[in-house]
């Protein structure tokens, strides 16, 4: 099945992410954890591209030029007419719970 995320993926920033967040939290993270902490690469990657980051046209105008930012789910472009993101997709199998199997680049 498709996924976001994957905590057991090979990607040493997932993996370095799934170990910070299980030592804080006491279980693994799930696909919206991993989205959550995304939307801070996405905002911060705005912010530095913004003129005035307190004016909020100007970063709502930078946060929809996003692209190519590197996050924990992979690799986030927000350019598209219908914002729908361009990102990977995790294919995880299901054995007692979710594993990673696969990933699919968006590009």
């Amino acid at each position: 099945m498709s996924s976001h995320f994957a905590a057991d993926a090979p990607d040493e920033r997932v993996r370095d992410f799934a170990k910070r967040y299980e030592k804080q939290f006491g279980k693994p993270p799930g696909a919206m954890a991993a989205l959550g902490y995304d939307v801070l690469f996405v905002l911060a990657d705005a912010v530095k591209r913004c003129k005035d980051p307190k004016d909020a046209n100007e970063l709502a105008k930078a946060i929809r030029e996003t692209k190519d930012v590197v996050c924990i789910t992979g690799i986030i472009d927000l350019t598209t007419p219908d914002r729908t993101p361009i990102k990977d997709a995790v294919i995880v199998k299901v054995e007692g719970r979710l594993k990673f199997h696969a990933l699919i680049k968006a590009k």
